[in-house]
């Protein structure tokens, strides 16, 4: 049955209009609609998690600047860029729920598409930083064995290796 050229247009909010021609099936729409509030949840909490680790990052800077001194300050200033790169997955993410949005009134193929690239967006970067992560970790690691490796062969570092005790000299609370 063709559709009434002369009939009013009917909105439908929870979008289950579909594009012209049905080329977005209405389970299409749900599936993708029924992410959003997942989609949301993470995004927020990433932002949370970002927030805070910015606020430890400062913390710490300002409760150990009298113990460690410049140390700290580095300490700080490290924490507090894990938190703005921790950001950028946050509003993708966002940008991703806020495509799902556009998309469920529309039903369009071009809200859909925008969906997906955020959705995309979102994926390139976190799979960046996950690479990136890892090869920080076998960095350290290696780091931390070279590192052991040239403390054990200075001469004043000892390890007993015969399982004899080492002499600790007896320290007395004052």
């Amino acid at each position: 049955m063709d559709p009434n050229p002369y009939e009013s247009p009917s909105a439908d909010p929870l979008g289950t209009n579909t594009a012209v021609g049905g080329a977005v099936s209405p389970r299409v729409v749900s599936e993708l609609t029924g992410t959003k509030p997942w989609v949301r949840f993470l995004a927020v909490l990433a932002f949370l998690g970002a927030g805070f680790t910015i606020l430890a990052g400062l913390g710490v800077s300002a409760a150990m600047m009298k113990q460690m001194g410049p140390g700290a300050l580095f300490i700080g200033v490290l924490y507090v860029l894990m938190g703005l790169i921790y950001i950028v997955p946050a509003i993708k993410l966002w940008k991703y729920g806020s495509a799902i949005t556009q998309f469920q009134y529309s039903g369009s193929n071009d809200h859909l598409e925008s969906a997906l690239s955020a959705q995309r967006g979102f994926w390139k970067i976190t799979g960046i930083m996950v690479i990136v992560g890892f090869v920080l970790v076998i960095l350290f690691a290696v780091g931390m064995v070279i590192f052991g490796i040239r403390m054990a062969s200075q001469d004043d570092f000892n390890i007993p290796l015969d399982g004899e005790v080492m002499e600790v000299p007896n320290f007395e609370l004052e």
